[in-house]
């Protein structure tokens, strides 16, 4: 496990006494986390794995350490930066847009978000965080089960409980052009040192047509940053070789289907392990249904 997390810099004396210290702590809080530690060792233990696992484990780590070496696929995109207004009101505050990948459309939006703002959902969060949990399709009552491969707290803010969530939603609205009135509520993330989520994608395929679960509807995904990260916490698109920093502020924001309605492989992601700090994010995720009628803006 050490090696995996100062894999950005083996011999940053900062970075290793971080990781000591969180996991003396976590040490103490009982045999839950020490199976969680013992699980993150096992993943840098490639003997336990398969030679493709293996490849894929080391493609993430690369990209998570931002290895130039696997440039972007952008098939044949000629990718821009811009500024954007989406309505009148923004006539004299423009958006910065910054194009991540054509295909999937993945769009940076640069400063959407307050100062004010981002500390005031943090605030909110903090007095309701609970462990994060992983929606598993394949378990036998569908239900939403906690596993190692999140590590981090989470809560949810609805935007009838929050005036600033509510506004976060409707700005939303006015660059994506979507309908946000079928959207889930805000998801706060706090990710500690070590901190991550493995690849994974947004949504599932319903099978037989049923939506009954919110995953199975998630025609676009936003994720809001909250804060700056001192070391790690990207967030990276494995099978297209796109990398995206944690800075307080921004928001990116992709769809997660073809045009034809399946699943875009080009979605799965992952956020990096946090090396030094402390990570914290938002997540909207906006519904197929309702979105009939809708234009859906690209940003240019």
């Amino acid at each position: 496990m050490d090696n995996y997390y100062r894999m950005s810099d083996p011999k940053d004396e900062f970075i290793v006494k971080n990781i000591q210290i969180s996991m003396l702590s976590r040490k103490k809080k009982g045999s839950k986390t020490r199976t969680v530690l013992k699980t993150l060792k096992v993943m840098d233990n490639a003997s336990l794995v398969n030679q493709q696992a293996t490849a894929r484990y080391q493609k993430i780590r690369e990209l998570c350490i931002g290895n130039e070496n696997l440039p972007a696929k952008s098939s044949g995109h000629h990718l821009k930066c811009y500024y954007f207004y989406p309505s009148s009101k923004t006539r004299f505050m423009p958006y910065a847009i910054e194009e991540m990948s054509r295909d999937p459309l993945i769009i940076l939006y640069h400063n959407l978000t307050s100062n004010a703002e981002m500390e005031s959902l943090k605030a909110l969060a903090a007095k309701q965080l609970q462990p994060a949990g992983v929606y598993h399709t394949t378990s036998a009552d569908n239900r939403n089960l906690e596993g190692y491969t999140r590590i981090a707290k989470m809560a949810f803010i609805l935007d009838e409980e929050s005036a600033v969530a509510s506004a976060i939603t409707q700005r939303l609205q006015d660059v994506t052009g979507l309908n946000m009135n079928f959207s889930e509520p805000l998801q706060v993330i706090n990710y500690g040192i070590a901190g991550q989520y493995t690849p994974h994608y947004d949504t599932f395929p319903a099978k037989s047509g049923d939506r009954s679960h919110p995953s199975h509807d998630r025609l676009a995904t936003a994720i809001l940053y909250l804060s700056d990260v001192e070391r790690g916490g990207a967030t990276v698109f494995t099978n297209i070789n796109v990398r995206v920093l944690p800075r307080k502020g921004n928001v990116i924001i992709w769809y997660n289907y073809l045009p034809d309605g399946n699943l875009h492989p080009g979605t799965l992601h992952a956020g990096c392990p946090v090396l030094v700090g402390s990570k914290w994010i938002a997540n909207k995720w906006i519904q197929s249904k309702g979105q009939m009628l809708q234009s859906p803006r690209n940003g240019g």
